[in-house]
This record gives C-alpha cells, structure tokens and sequence, in this order.
C-alpha cells in the first residue's frame, strides 16, 4: 500500500493530535530514523532525558510509542508516518530489539497449537463443559420468565404512562438479566433507557424494541421445536460467547479481496471502546464485520482504513447469516478503477433483502448496505433523510452535522452512493464513494 498525507490524517483520533503530529514531521525533532521497509521507527526528542520511541508496522498499519498518551496514534507515532510519506530519509538498517521484540509478537491470530489430549481427558471435558451449560440454561429461564412478567406489565399499563424516563426503570431489570446470564437482553434494556433520553420518537423505536425481547422470550419458552441452527442464533443472541481462536480454528475460511467499505467508533451503552469495520469482498460481494475492543491506553491491536483493498482469508462466526467475522493475515492490495461493489439499487431492494435475512436471522441488529442513486435532504424540522429515484425515504439516525453536510456538499442535489448500517428503522451512513473510492463520512 502506498502512504499518503491523507491516509496517515486519517488514523489520528482527533483534529489537535493530527495537528501536533504534524508539528513533529521535522527532521530535526528526531535524534534517529530507520525502516526496514516494513516498518518504521524512530527516537523523538521529548522534555525529559529520555526520547519518546514511537514505532509502526507499515502492513498494518499497527503502532506503539513510549509516550503515555491515551489517545493512538499519538503525535509521535503521527510525526514519524507523516515524515515518512513526505519522502524524508530514513535509511536502511535492521531494527533495534526494542522494535524486533514488539514485531516478532505482531501475529494476533496465530493459534498456538494446545498439546494434544488423551479421549479420556477430552470426554471429561466435554461432560463438564455440558454440565456447566445445564446449569446456565436453568438461570436464563429464570431471568426469561421474569423478562417476560416485565414486558406483560408493560404493556398492560403503556409505554407513555410507566416511569420510562426513570434511568431505574431500566436498571433494575437490566441488572437481573446480567444475573441470570443474558448479558445481550441486560444490554438492550439500558440501551432502551437511554434512547428514552436522547432520541425525539423514542416511543416508536423503544416499542419495536420490546416487541424484539419479547420474541426471544417466546422462542426460548419453544426453543425444543426450534432447528438446531435456529437454536444456536437465539443463544447468540443472548449472550453465548465463541472465541476468536475457534472461530479461526473451526470455521470456513473464504478468501477474497475485502474492500474496507466502513467504519464506526464509539463507547458502547456498557462502557466499552468498540469499533466496527465493515470489509466487502470483491469476488465474493459478501460483507463481513469486524468488531474490536479496545482497554485502557492499549488502543487496537490492528488498524484499517476505510477505502483500502485487503488480500486475506476470513472467517465467519457461526451464524445463519454470515455477519460477524475474524480476519486472518492479509496483505494490502493496490485498488483498482473498475472495482465492482454489490449494491441496493432502490430504498424497496434494500428492505426486501434486509426481510429476507430476518426470515434466517431474526435478531440482526445492524444491517449493511450499499445503496446507490439516493439524494441526501434535511427537512425544516432537521430530520435528516435518503430519498432514491422512486421517492422512496431512508430516515436517517441522528449523527454529526459533519457527516451530513458533507454528503450534502458532494451530492450538490445529484444522486449518490452511500454505505452504512440499516438498524431497523433508521439508516446511520458511515461512508460515501467518489470517484471509485470510498470515504469515510465522520
């Protein structure tokens, strides 16, 4: 991949640590430079006696700095990219250790290969594994009979005359959901809590998404006349965890060409630092999410940015409908000007195929799409939306002023093509294509 000034902006994490880094993009800051051409590092002079040593791996992109800033990149791992790109000498020469050490740990995904066990051993396993689960399926119908006493309560009495704008209404039953082990139905209630507060039609989003919970309580009350695959979609969606390790270790792998089409960062109702990159296969015009944490200064472990072409296998986690997904080591391909990108030509293709998919997966809670030939409006009571070709509308969840006025100035009242996440009843756009090249909105 080529480096470029605006590739390298895009990776700060805010507008004054760009702006910093870009103060540090002197020669004369740093005391040494070097790369062996798949990565680079360097000693910044800082105001103790010690320099800041920031280092990158140019495959990744991927970096660490001995700086402590909380934010990454930080301005030092940001100066060195950006006198990098503008062609500086860095000369030639093989890493010091301190740079060797953190590369050689650089494979995320490599599974360790566990030593082999005996069929006794694995037996033993299996039954306590079995045994655990038994008494894990006891508490979630506990927790899914109590659910379902709440949601009956709630309706008896109406959405519009409970204390739904108490943040205890919402705890309180989030909390003995977290006890019962239905960590994703204790998330979707706060979640609901704070929409109460937050968004103007509450009312109507809040509803469906009782209307979902309650779903799940039927389905589990009947989850013995479930298919096995449909089984394993609702204890997914209830919080059943399967780790990366497996999912790289048991599942298909696929091997594409994965277009990185969009990205969302944020703190979830939780308190998590997540992030969801959207990847679209070339070949396969399969989607695919890959979703990261991030704890404490660590920052990802691995970074993407949205319009670059990447060559790797990828796994899917078990799903009816593939979505969530591990990507393996990758390469980083030059785009081409005749890509082709699977898209909804219409806001009905859209919620056509969105239905579809719910009849596999009833419990999808974003949505990709690409849709093409669609205007961006505000209407006077800012409420922003979609409008296709057929007047059909996409209205638009509340997001920053700067992602909307931007799509506004590149369309200049034309059609465009815009990438995001259709969550039910609204549509968040994450990305925009120009010219054969996807950018980022936000």
């Amino acid at each position: 991949m080529e480096w470029t000034a605006e590739k390298v902006a895009a990776l700060a994490p805010n507008a004054s640590t760009e702006r910093r880094g870009k103060t540090l993009a002197q020669p004369s800051k740093w005391t040494k430079l070097g790369t062996n051409g798949a990565a680079i590092w360097g000693e910044c002079r800082g105001t103790g006696s010690l320099p800041y040593l920031p280092q990158i791996d140019l495959t990744g992109p991927a970096f660490k700095c001995t700086c402590p800033a909380r934010k990454v990149p930080c301005k030092h791992v940001l100066g060195l990219f950006f006198l990098y790109v503008d062609k500086h000498d860095f000369g030639t020469d093989n890493p010091p250790e301190w740079v060797s050490v953190w590369l050689s740990k650089r494979q995320p995904n490599k599974i360790e290969e566990a030593p082999k066990k005996t069929i006794e051993e694995l037996e033993k396993a299996k039954n306590a594994k079995a045994k655990r689960w038994e008494k894990r399926l006891l508490l979630m119908a506990s927790g899914i009979d109590e659910l379902e006493l709440w949601l009956k309560d709630l309706v008896r009495q109406g959405l519009a005359n409970v204390s739904a704008s108490d943040p205890v209404f919402w705890s309180s039953i989030a909390a003995k959901m977290m006890d019962a082990q239905l960590p994703r139905v204790s998330t979707i209630l706060k979640e609901a809590g704070a929409l109460v507060e937050e968004h103007p039609n509450w009312i109507e989003i809040v509803s469906s998404k009782m209307g979902e919970l309650y779903l799940v309580v039927e389905a589990f009350k009947h989850r013995e006349q479930l298919s096995e695959s449909m089984q394993d979609e609702l204890f997914n969606m209830l919080g059943r965890l399967t780790k990366k390790a497996d999912v790289l270790e048991h599942q298909p792998k696929h091997l594409d060409k994965w277009l990185v089409i969009g990205q969302k960062e944020g703190i979830d109702i939780e308190g998590r630092t997540y992030r969801r990159t959207w990847l679209h296969g070339t070949t396969s015009h399969k989607n695919a999410l890959v979703l990261d944490y991030a704890f404490g200064n660590t920052g990802f472990q691995q970074q993407y940015v949205v319009g670059t072409l990447l060559k790797g296998k990828l796994a899917y986690y078990p799903s009816n409908f593939g979505q969530r997904a591990v990507l393996g080591d990758f390469q980083v391909e030059a785009l081409s000007p005749d890509l082709q990108l699977k898209s909804f030509l219409s806001v009905e293709d859209l919620l056509e195929h969105y239905a579809q998919c719910l009849n596999v997966s009833p419990w999808l809670s974003q949505f990709p799409a690409l849709i093409e030939n669609v205007i961006p409006y505000i209407q006077k009571d800012e409420h922003y939306l979609l409008v296709d070709q057929e007047q059909r509308v996409l209205p638009l969840k509340s997001v920053r002023a700067q992602a909307i006025y931007k799509m506004l100035a590149i369309s200049g009242g034309q059609p465009i093509t815009v990438f995001g996440e259709w969550l039910g009843q609204e549509f968040e756009p994450l990305s925009i294509l120009v010219d054969h090249k996807m950018m980022l909105l936000s």
